[in-house]
């Protein structure tokens, strides 16, 4: 395998990552966890007003980050250098470069509203949601929050 086509599908894969991981972020639901979900949540961790607004911040915080990553997005540029009769690996890696820029400067952001909700969780809450969180990942694998709430 030349080295054009291993940019190219080092470019295609990392970007299908940083999609997947903000699709998964957000449950789904175009850059935001809709209002019923938060409130299922909220109602099934049984949170009180601190952590409702914790997990509101949370969601706030994700969808902006994902609306900024979608906006910023650069499919033009990708495209351009893909009508190019020769790939330019230059422009490549500086397009993915920067991209993994932007996603490391969006990270702290988005860890610290999380560890703020999770930190004000009870350990029961914690365990609630990490059962549910494993559910969402094996047995219910696509459904939000982890599908039906059977043990």
């Amino acid at each position: 395998m030349n080295k054009v086509k291993k940019i190219i599908i080092g470019t295609v894969v990392s970007l299908g990552i940083v999609g997947g991981l903000a699709t998964y972020a957000t449950a789904y639901h175009g850059g935001r966890i809709n209002c019923h979900k938060s409130e299922y949540l909220a109602n099934y961790l049984n949170l009180n007003d601190e952590q409702k607004q914790n997990l509101a911040n949370l969601k706030t915080t994700i969808a902006a980050e994902k609306k900024a990553h979608h906006e910023n997005h650069p499919r033009e540029q990708i495209m351009g250098l893909l009508s190019e009769p020769k790939l330019d690996q230059e422009k490549a890696l500086a397009i993915l470069n920067e991209r993994f820029t932007a996603i490391q400067t969006s990270a702290p952001k988005v860890i610290t509203a999380m560890a703020t909700f999770t930190d004000s969780l009870t350990d029961d809450q914690r365990a609630k949601l990490k059962g549910m969180m494993e559910r969402f990942g094996n047995k219910y694998r696509g459904m939000p929050f982890g599908g039906p709430l059977g043990n």
